[in-house]
């Protein structure tokens, strides 16, 4: 039942600025089914094997009149938004717990702590060196690699993701777990060279290896340059294509410095421009296959 017209000078302006209902399937992943509490579209716990689009009617509620439209909705664009989404929270926060105002307020706490409970100035001085190498090295550092980690994960899955779907939607026989190859290296060529989907010359692509590079850096080698030429050579490269936003920490022991042992460090706009490359590659990759672009249209 549509809610009573309003009355007075009030009801244009409410009438049009009401937001369209959605009236069945409700679609929040918290309206889970009371006896086996999954989502309603949920068919696999697979990701690219959920059904691809569900159809549903909202209802637009005036004054004293109600239109119906056919909205669309996307699930695996719907989980692209929701984790890029989620993502970008996670690094805003993480960002300003490392920021200077913070370091500045956790110092200030530090003092008055110091001062009030009346500590010797060698007990101080080495808690304020503490303090600061956890704002300036480990807090930066530690959540710059979460970040890396995360947008790393999430390519990944949704590139395969995209190829599962692709091999369902085209009837394609060979599916991407039939290719060789290690990361995103097997989702691309299926995307590509088996689906057929125009988006080889993306310049993305070259953003997202580097984003797996940085990733493979931080999970094998704890961020460490390595002993190799090879990762040694890899290392090298990502400090030339972002001399801005890569450094290498100072690793020193007795007064040398040891190279295999410096660690990489990007910084929080490093993540936000990866970020930003990948909501726009995932963008343009569904446009090219013919997918919708974000997960609810009309």
């Amino acid at each position: 039942m549509p809610p009573p017209p309003l009355d007075g000078p009030r009801a244009s302006e409410f009438a049009q600025t009401q937001r369209p209902r959605v009236l069945a399937p409700r679609l929040h992943p918290w309206d889970n089914a009371a006896q086996n509490r999954t989502h309603p579209w949920a068919t696999s716990t697979s990701l690219g094997c959920q059904p691809a689009i569900r159809a549903v009617h909202v209802q637009n509620v005036g004054p004293t009149t109600e239109s119906e439209a056919l909205v669309k909705i996307d699930v695996l664009a719907w989980q692209m938004e929701a984790w890029l989404s989620g993502t970008k929270a996670f690094l805003e926060a993480i960002a300003g717990a490392s920021s200077e105002a913070a370091a500045r307020d956790a110092a200030d706490e530090l003092r008055q702590r110091a001062e009030s409970e009346g500590w010797e100035a060698e007990e101080y001085f080495a808690e304020d060196d503490a303090l600061h190498e956890k704002f300036q090295q480990w807090l930066p550092k530690l959540s710059a690699y979460s970040v890396v980690i995360l947008l790393q994960s999430f390519v990944e899955t949704h590139l395969h993701a995209y190829a599962k779907r692709l091999q369902r939607d085209r009837h394609l026989k060979l599916a991407v777990a039939d290719l060789s190859g290690k990361g995103i290296t097997p989702a691309k060529t299926y995307i590509i060279k088996v689906a057929g989907v125009p988006i080889a010359n993306d310049l993305a692509w070259q953003e997202l290896f580097n984003l797996q590079d940085i990733r493979n850096i931080v999970v094998h080698r704890r961020g460490r340059v390595g002993d190799s030429e090879d990762q040694q050579n890899v290392v090298q490269r990502l400090l030339r294509e972002y001399p801005e936003d890569l450094s290498l920490t100072a690793s020193r022991f007795e007064g040398v410095t040891h190279t295999v042992d410096q660690e990489l460090i990007p910084t929080f706009r490093l993540c936000s421009q990866f970020l930003a490359e990948v909501e726009a590659f995932f963008q343009r990759l569904c446009k090219a296959a013919g997918y919708q672009e974000h997960f609810i249209e009309r």
